[in-house]
């Protein structure tokens, strides 16, 4: 035996690896195609009300059917769904999705928790890989929703105690060996997440989810920002589409399910507010609020008065006068709003069809 050759043999007593060893190591498998890794940490962020929970509905029972998702493959396998947050309107989602796909809900390898895990507790977390481990069953994913109520009584601002929720989310994936992912809000400015650094450093693959698109026509940007052993999907585009449900038991009501429209075209995305994202912070704040407003009431448009009293009022912008103006006329420019008289109108409500009259 040479001196390398020992060497290399002592090292692998204690769990090294040679580079010959480094380069027989498989390479990363998908539990949806490019996206998702059969094994690993991640966490999907966005703001309250965008999307979230559909989007991870979609994601979990795709993969529990074996359908494609947004066109992209799965591996279909059994799936964990802990529902910390908003476990009353579950049922409704739910029924949606199995509605558009025609599928049973008792055809599906799918569980739900309806108690949150809390992540940052050592028994509850060794109690859950337990029961886990103990089924026998092979597991594709499973998803925490959302990571505050699933991380009681620690600080998601304190890097220390989530750097305690994102170990144990690690224990359960390589115990179980699976995907693990948690939902997450996003912090004051509403594009970034929440919280400690670790959230982001400490995972495999984060994606996250924005507004897109004008008011009238908000849409839901999906963008993979981390991508820890590949390339980064394009963004995607997606929408929350409405739907009826059907049958006795949901007669009356609706529900969302998210449909995709493709992937954004870097080189010719605009984004979602022609240019207002690149304003500092002050002046973003107020361009944004009096689009909003102004697109509120459609066709008419709204008195200049009015728009200055909500813009004071409401939303709080009691500096000088001419920031409010300056708001305006960075808005004609752009040519979202016009101003008639003592009106001001947004450009998308005039674009649109009105409806007929009954």
């Amino acid at each position: 035996m040479t001196a390398l050759s020992a060497a290399l043999t002592y090292f692998r007593s204690f769990g090294f690896l040679s580079l010959g060893d480094v380069m027989k190591l498989p390479d990363p498998t998908y539990l949806i195609d490019q996206l998702i890794p059969e094994q690993g940490v991640g966490m999907i962020y966005g703001p309250s009300a965008i999307g979230k929970s559909f989007l991870i509905i979609d994601i979990l029972l795709s993969i529990a059917a074996g359908l494609l998702w947004n066109d992209l493959p799965t591996k279909k396998g059994f799936v964990v769904y802990v529902v910390g947050e908003g476990g009353s309107g579950i049922k409704i989602r739910i029924a949606g999705w199995l509605q558009k796909w025609s599928k049973r809900a008792n055809s599906l390898p799918v569980v739900v928790l309806l108690d949150p895990v809390n992540l940052y507790d050592e028994e509850s977390v060794q109690n859950f890989i337990k029961m886990l481990v103990d089924s026998n069953i092979p597991i594709r994913m499973v998803v925490f929703d959302t990571l505050s109520r699933c991380s009681l009584r620690a600080d998601d601002s304190n890097n220390m105690q989530m750097e305690v929720v994102v170990d144990n989310c690690i224990r359960i994936q390589k115990a179980v060996k699976t995907f693990v992912c948690y939902i997450h809000h996003t912090g004051k400015k509403g594009d970034e997440f929440r919280g400690a650094s670790c959230l982001y450093a400490n995972v495999d693959v984060v994606i996250g989810l924005h507004s897109y698109g004008r008011k009238t026509n908000k849409k839901i940007k999906i963008c993979v920002e981390k991508q820890k052993d590949g390339e980064p999907l394009p963004d995607m585009i997606a929408c929350l589409a409405q739907m009826e449900l059907e049958g006795k038991k949901h007669k009356g009501q609706t529900t969302c399910t998210m449909s995709y429209e493709g992937y954004v075209d870097s080189e010719n995305d605009n984004d979602d507010d022609d240019g207002i994202s690149n304003l500092k912070e002050g002046p973003r704040k107020r361009v944004q609020d009096m689009l909003d407003f102004v697109e509120t009431f459609g066709v008419g448009g709204v008195l200049w008065d009015d728009v200055g009293v909500y813009m004071r009022e409401e939303r709080g912008h009691k500096g000088r006068s001419s920031n409010i103006s300056d708001a305006k006329n960075y808005l004609v420019k752009k040519g979202l709003i016009v101003q008639n008289g003592q009106t001001v109108v947004a450009v998308s409500c005039m674009n649109q069809p009105t409806q007929a009259a009954a």
